[in-house]
Parts: C-alpha cells; sequence; structure tokens
C-alpha cells in the first residue's frame, strides 16, 4: 500500500528531517520510503494504521492512492496560525503565552513522545520543565506528565499555560474586555508612597506601572484561572 505524506510549507532543519524518518519507522513499522520531495514523502508499507498516520508530526497530511486523505493532528493544531504558514508554527494551543528564554519547539517533544512510543499507559517526568512545552504536549497526547522547575515563574507560567486549556472561554473573555475597558491612567494614590512601588519605578516605565497595578487591582476576585491567564 502507498501513502502520499504531506509536508508542511515551511523549510526544515536537517534535525528535524532525522526526526521524520525515525517516526515513520516506529509508528508505521515494515514501511519504507519510495521517494522524497521538499513537499511530499511517500512511503510503502504492508499495512497503515489512520491512528498512527494522524499522529505524525512533521506533515501536515496524507492520502492514499484511493485518493482518501486527512489531516494529522498536527496540521490541524499547525493551522491555528495559518498566517504563518511560511514558518514552523510554535504558538498553538498555549505555547504562544510566554516566550519563555531557552525554551524549545513543541514538535520536538512529540516527535520524541513518537519515537520513544510512549503511550497513555506510560508517564513522562520533566525535572527541569521551564515554561511546561513537555507537559502540555503530553496532555495533547493523552498521556499524564509531571513537571518541576526551581524557578517560581517557570512553574508558574506552566501551570497557566495547562489550566488555560480548560477555562471558561467567554468569561475570559468577557474578564479581558473588563481589564481592556478600565485601564487607569495613575497608580491609586493609597499605593503611591509604597515601598514597592517607588521599587517597581526603577525598573518598570511608569505608565506601563499604571497598567500593570490596576491588573493585578482588579483580577483580585476573578477566578482563579482567569486571573492567571
Amino acid at each position: 500500500m502507498k501513502v502520499e505524506l504531506d509536508k508542511f510549507c515551511y523549510n526544515y532543519m536537517e534535525y528535524e528531517k532525522e526526526l521524520q524518518k525515525l517516526e515513520i519507522i516506529s509508528l508505521i513499522p515494515e514501511s519504507y520510503i519510495i521517494s522524497e520531495s521538499p513537499r511530499k514523502t511517500i512511503i510503502e508499507c504492508k499495512f497503515c494504521d489512520i491512528e498512527k498516520l494522524e499522529c505524525l508530526t512533521y506533515y501536515k497530511s496524507f492520502s492514499f492512492e484511493n485518493g482518501e486523505g486527512k489531516y494529522t493532528r498536527q496540521g490541524l493544531l499547525e493551522a491555528q496560525g495559518a498566517e504563518l504558514a511560511a514558518r514552523q508554527n510554535t504558538r498553538y494551543s498555549t505555547h504562544g503565552l510566554h516566550e519563555y528564554k531557552g525554551k524549545f519547539n513543541p514538535q520536538i517533544v512529540k516527535a520524541i513522545i513518537n519515537i520513544f512510543e510512549v503511550n497513555k499507559n506510560k508517564i513522562v517526568f520533566d525535572p527541569f520543565c521551564g515554561s511546561g512545552t513537555t507537559l502540555l504536549e503530553c496532555i495533547h497526547a493523552g498521556i499524564q506528565g509531571y513537571g518541576t522547575d526551581i524557578n517560581p515563574l517557570a512553574s508558574y507560567i506552566t501551570n497557566t499555560k495547562i489550566n488555560s486549556l480548560f477555562i471558561d472561554i467567554p468569561e475570559a473573555k468577557y474578564t479581558l474586555e473588563m481589564l481592556v475597558n478600565s485601564i487607569p491612567v495613575d497608580i491609586p494614590s493609597k499605593d503611591k508612597d509604597d515601598e514597592r512601588i517607588e521599587y517597581l519605578k526603577k525598573w518598570i516605565p511608569f505608565s506601563t506601572l499604571c497598567i500593570l497595578e490596576s491588573i493585578k487591582e482588579k483580577l483580585k476576585y476573578a477566578d482563579k484561572k482567569n486571573r492567571n491567564l
């Protein structure tokens, strides 16, 4: 059986090309590549499990000789950033909430999960989880994941990304609109001489600090998931 695997429009790094091949070996055993082009890979296989094909990371869709085709899960996820079609979309889902320094592309995590055949009966532990890229990909794959990080900001960002997958969208939109429509031009007088404010003014432009303090004040009684987001 021949299967056409359609690549994304962006150019692949050399390590991504290697991960592509390793994924095919792991997910589609007893298969081999017939031809390779910048936009397609054609494979021959004895048996193709559609669910396994849907798990491929570096292909957006696949099709069979009879013309039947389907998007991969990654293809559907990356379609969230269709305007970035010429570039790899690394901001899908809640990955784009924070550009954490040193974080790696979520596609790497997904490919490694596939290559090492980490299934839903296994547990993933990331001892230096940073902003939660690994844990977020585990959730998308239906795998139980745990992470730790010595940086409290990293833990905060990770938990926010994860919890934001389950927020009440209309309520979150309402909270955001409330904030946007009520940004003050100054910090409330009771805080003007506060030692914390004076310290922060050395680091943050005053106009920006006013906005941040307003957000902090107005979110006191908001739902915790929305507040953290």
